[in-house]
């Protein structure tokens, strides 16, 4: 599964847990999200919380890979 997250009229925070790592976006900016297949059928893959000024991306027992507009691989 495949999201962008984009910031709307003003900055946003995309904070990745379990981590903790936090990448600020400009305003109109964007990010990717890209979550791999379940190994098995109930594994968690992942999930986003949007609020006005701050999005948690979570990841489980999945690969996940995000870039940055870019096109950069983010820290996770």
């Amino acid at each position: 599964m495949k999201i962008v997250v984009t910031a709307p009229e003003k900055p946003l925070t995309v904070r990745f847990e379990p981590s903790g790592t936090e990448h600020k976006l400009a305003a109109k900016d964007h990010l990717v999200v890209e979550w791999g297949e379940p190994g098995e059928p109930g594994d968690f893959v992942g999930s986003i919380e949007y609020w006005s000024d701050e999005v948690v991306v979570s990841f489980g027992r999945v690969l996940m890979t995000a870039w940055d507009s870019a096109g950069d691989v983010l820290e996770h």
